[in-house]
């Protein structure tokens, strides 16, 4: 900052002196197939897809059988030929906690073959789970968003497992780590579809966000110089939600 830019801004965080709430919004997700993209602040995710989780990096598709020495999954309890293909990432969670990624070389509607032998102990009913980018993942790999929190549900209260359905998935999405009135999300959706229907995506604003966001959390003062806070006695760095942490805002307050 400054007229040469020779200065330094320092973190910006909540005053924990004030009361204030976190910035809420909701996507209302009605499809069965495909994926979707978020933009926030001018930043757009990756493809998120339709079956991702809330927090989890991948999606439980059906068990199988794991022969030492094969590359092959046999006796899948479900026919994957829709939901895998050739070059998809794919774990498999073995005997006493034994987690692998694998990647697909072909599916047929009880078998799974893998590019690589598995080499895990021979096992029936392996959970088989497809690599996939939770929402949250997605959308804290933005640069404009700090931390959020994801959860899913079909009305509002009944949790569920999957970013859309046909039925409709609300996406509630609380921005933890950017405060105040925040700008609505947007969505690209062209490429989610839906058996017998058009497939949409509403988002919503539930709650808007009240918390401060100022320098220093407006409990120090900027070094200009090293972009670096100076707490006041008793206040120093934050985790964005009164606790310590590693913001450098001085949002914390000690006791």
């Amino acid at each position: 900052m400054g007229h040469d830019c020779s200065l330094k801004t320092c973190p910006y965080g909540d005053n924990p002196k004030t009361a204030g709430v976190d910035e809420a919004q909701r996507i209302v997700c009605t499809a069965d197939g495909g994926y979707f993209t978020i933009t926030f602040r001018q930043y757009t995710t990756d493809k998120i897809y339709h079956n991702a989780a809330a927090s989890t990096s991948y999606v439980q598709l059906a068990t199988g059988t794991i022969t030492y020495g094969s590359a092959t999954l046999t006796s899948v309890s479900a026919d994957l030929q829709t939901s895998l293909a050739q070059g998809d990432s794919v774990q498999l969670y073995g005997t006493n906690g034994d987690t692998r990624n694998f990647t697909v070389s072909s599916v047929t509607s009880n078998t799974v073959v893998m590019t690589d032998i598995i080499g895990m102990e021979t096992k029936t009913s392996v959970p088989i789970r497809k690599n996939l980018k939770s929402i949250k993942y997605a959308l804290e790999e933005l640069p404009t968003i700090r931390n959020v929190t994801v959860s899913l549900t079909t009305d509002g209260s009944t949790a569920t497992t999957t970013a859309c359905q046909s039925g409709g998935t609300y996406i509630d999405v609380t921005f933890t780590g950017d405060f105040g009135d925040l700008p609505q999300m947007t969505s690209s959706v062209t490429s989610l579809t839906k058996t017998g229907g058009t497939a949409t995506h509403v988002i919503s604003t539930q709650t808007a966000g009240t918390k401060d966001e100022m320098e220093c959390s407006n409990q120090g003062l900027c070094d200009r110089d090293k972009g670096v806070c100076k707490c006041f006695s008793q206040m120093t760095s934050s985790n964005g939600q009164g606790g310590a942490g590693r913001r450098g805002d001085c949002g914390h307050r000690q006791v």
